[in-house]
């Protein structure tokens, strides 16, 4: 009896398909956790602008974790270019780092709803971190198995290394923050954008 070869391999359009809808779904989730506040008492301008100002730390952690979705999207879309298949390990990873990305939007309304204690906004920057170092794992794997596209040389290699442990540093240093000032540790993450630019500049 003859026995074909198991195919151990994931095409990555089955892959960057499936992180594609997540990705849409978490994002549009985020939307929900801001709801039009209600006014107490009798309706006037600065009530309306009483109830706003409510729900300012909601409105801002919904930008923020938007903002860290789409860059992590990026850096996920920047890895499967450059990859030409996918193992079981690597499958697996990616399947572990998409459930850190779905508990983005419940982090988020834990933080708005919470934001003066420390432990909403220590528990969202942990899973920030899960994400940072899976989606480096993601990228280590990939390049000490052989499962980057010729092409990508060693410089482009470190590169984007390089780019995925920013997000950690970062990550590191917002956790920290959530022990000392908690309702605005999530502002280190603007620092991303321009340490990404220096890094590619220089």
């Amino acid at each position: 009896m003859s026995h074909k070869k198991y195919n151990s391999t994931v095409p990555t359009g089955r892959i960057e398909a499936l992180v594609d809808g997540i990705f849409a779904i978490a994002m549009t989730i985020l939307v929900l956790t801001l709801v039009v506040p209600d006014v107490a008492g009798p309706l006037s301008n600065g009530a309306v602008e009483n109830a706003l100002y409510a729900i300012l730390p909601g409105f801002y952690t919904l930008v923020m974790s938007f903002l860290l979705l789409a860059l992590f999207w990026t850096l996920q879309h920047r890895i499967f270019h450059r990859i030409k298949q996918v193992d079981t390990i690597m499958l697996w990873i990616n399947l572990v780092w998409l459930l850190f990305i779905v508990l983005v939007p419940f982090f988020a309304s834990l933080t708005a709803k919470y934001a003066q204690f420390p432990i909403s906004h220590l528990l969202s920057n942990l899973n920030m971190l899960g994400i940072a170092v899976f989606l480096y794992l993601n990228w280590y794997y990939a390049s000490k198995r052989e499962l980057i596209h010729e092409k990508v040389d060693n410089n482009e290699i470190a590169s984007i290394r390089g780019d995925i442990l920013i997000f950690i540093v970062i990550t590191l240093s917002a956790i920290a923050l959530s022990f000392v000032i908690p309702a605005w540790s999530g502002l280190v993450y603007i620092l991303i954008f321009p340490l990404e630019f220096i890094a590619h500049n220089l």
